[in-house]
């Protein structure tokens, strides 16, 4: 009973007008970063990754500011449309104002959206765990290569690509195709077999890139 009243307060409130208005906000953030990239597609590959971790940090950091401003100021709708929040259904038919019917709509299923947030959230946080735990099996269950001319082509383009991390080189039967694991301890995975089948110089110049 305690969950149910908390989705009709305050905090609901103002997160259900944060989500609204993020979805014409992150349209924005994606359009701007789209247009970076394009301009960027020529540069190294480390600076279109930074553009999108940037707008990765600035879509969180408009939605928690989005929240904070519709929480400080009451309610969302209070603060935009005044006078507009409506609690009856009956009332629908008498609203001609089209923010007058989108804030009786919202007012009317504030919780069933809280409530599909909060549950959307939830999967998507146990997806993560489920696959943060599969990749830390697939480096404990990785078979380490020893090939000393895998180390060294591996190890010279480190220096080359001016990488400074210790890679850690293995196979995985549980793969298909190689991948790179990690960013503070990488590891770069093989399916079985695949490292015998790869030009030295070939595999040193696609890790690099």
């Amino acid at each position: 009973m305690a969950w149910m009243n908390f989705s009709d307060g305050p905090f609901a409130e103002a997160l259900v007008w944060t989500i609204l208005h993020s979805f014409w906000q992150f349209v924005v953030i994606a359009f701007g970063m789209s247009v970076l990239l394009k301009m960027y597609q020529n540069h190294k590959s480390d600076v279109r990754y930074y553009i999108s971790l940037a707008s990765m940090a600035v879509a969180l950091v408009t939605f928690v500011l989005s929240f904070f401003y519709f929480y400080t100021n009451g309610n969302g709708e209070a603060t935009l449309f005044p006078d507009s929040k409506i609690h009856e259904v009956s009332s629908i038919i008498a609203q001609t104002s089209f923010w007058d019917r989108l804030n009786t709509w919202i007012a009317l299923y504030q919780k069933p959206i809280f409530l599909t947030w909060v549950l959307g959230v939830t999967l998507f946080g146990l997806r993560l765990i489920g696959a943060l735990c599969y990749v830390e099996y697939l480096v404990k269950s990785m078979s380490p290569i020893y090939h000393q001319n895998v180390f060294k082509t591996f190890y010279a383009n480190d220096t080359a690509f001016c990488i400074n991390d210790n890679i850690r080189i293995g196979e995985s039967k549980h793969i298909s195709s190689p991948m790179i694991l990690g960013l503070i301890k990488p590891v770069i995975l093989f399916p079985i077999g695949m490292i015998n089948q790869l030009e030295t110089a070939g595999s040193g110049c696609h890790i690099g890139t």
